[in-house]
């Protein structure tokens, strides 16, 4: 989370200084993230949602500068499918495929949103029922939920009045 967050901060300061050197540290901050814990995979498309509300650059330029990004991520699927073994731990030995533990994030989201909201029946065992589709209302309601979020901050960012300064 650290690096993701400093990676983030980074990518974010080169679009305003453009200087090569942020750049090079955001991604190298996003290597050493990816090789300590490999959620930082959605990293990538963090960056792309925060491009497209935030920035005020072309589709094309935003393209170019992801592409870095998800090569690290093609190159790092290689080797841990190849070269790096974690021990008993394995990427594709799961139970539970990518898409489903994507799906299931939602899910979970969602319930923790709630707990946070009504802290009821807080213990230390959790159940969850996984979900087998996108249309799953859980899912479904956490892609809105996403989704809102993100127009309410585009607004809310588009909307902020000018700090000039009346004489």
């Amino acid at each position: 989370t650290v690096f993701m967050l400093i990676s983030l901060l980074l990518f974010a300061h080169f679009n305003n200084t453009h200087r090569r050197t942020t750049y090079l540290l955001s991604l190298a901050c996003f290597t050493l993230g990816l090789l300590s814990k490999e959620t930082m995979i959605i990293s990538p498309l963090i960056f792309l949602i925060y491009s497209l509300l935030f920035l005020k650059i072309n589709k094309k330029k935003i393209s170019v500068l992801l592409a870095p990004y998800f090569l690290l991520i093609a190159i790092y699927l290689v080797l841990r499918l190849s070269i790096l073994d974690f021990g008993y731990y394995s990427f594709f030995k799961d139970k539970l495929n990518q898409i489903t533990r994507f799906l299931l994030a939602g899910k979970v989201l969602i319930e923790y949103l709630a707990l946070y909201i009504l802290p009821l029946h807080l213990h230390m065992e959790r159940s969850v029922f996984i979900p087998k589709s996108v249309f799953d209302p859980a899912v479904l309601s956490s892609m809105l939920l996403l989704f809102a979020l993100g127009m309410f901050f585009r607004k809310l960012l588009n909307n902020k009045p000018d700090r000039k300064l009346k004489p």
